[in-house]
């Protein structure tokens, strides 16, 4: 079987972001957990973290993502991907709900 690479299957460019964003999810016992989660990349497509709690696929999420207002941009995703590493665990997330302006969001928030 032939590797693919990672790079090659991504359908947008990754950027690297240093946030802590706030997340809130169910966990398996049906109880709402809000957990901040490390950002380290994102994309239009979703985003790469580092995470207190190990996570599994298929797991979804509601992130808060800051306005350049000062306000929060809420937005769905689910966990695509999970790895633990020294860091902790990792997880990548795909948007569930793309905003159609989210690349100028993205333009304008990570050149601040």
């Amino acid at each position: 079987m032939v590797q693919t690479d990672v790079k090659e299957r991504r359908r947008y460019p990754r950027r690297s972001w240093d946030a802590q964003l706030q997340s809130i999810y169910i966990n398996s016992e049906g109880r709402r957990i809000i957990e901040m989660i490390h950002v380290v990349d994102i994309s239009r497509g979703g985003l790469g973290a580092v995470t207190r709690d190990e996570h599994e696929v298929g797991e979804h999420f509601v992130l808060g993502l800051p306005e350049p207002s000062g306000r929060t941009r809420y937005v769905h995703a689910k966990v695509v991907r999970c790895w633990n590493d020294n860091a902790g665990p990792h997880i990548g997330m795909q948007f569930t709900d793309i905003p159609a302006d989210l690349g100028f969001w993205l333009n304008v928030c990570l050149a601040a």
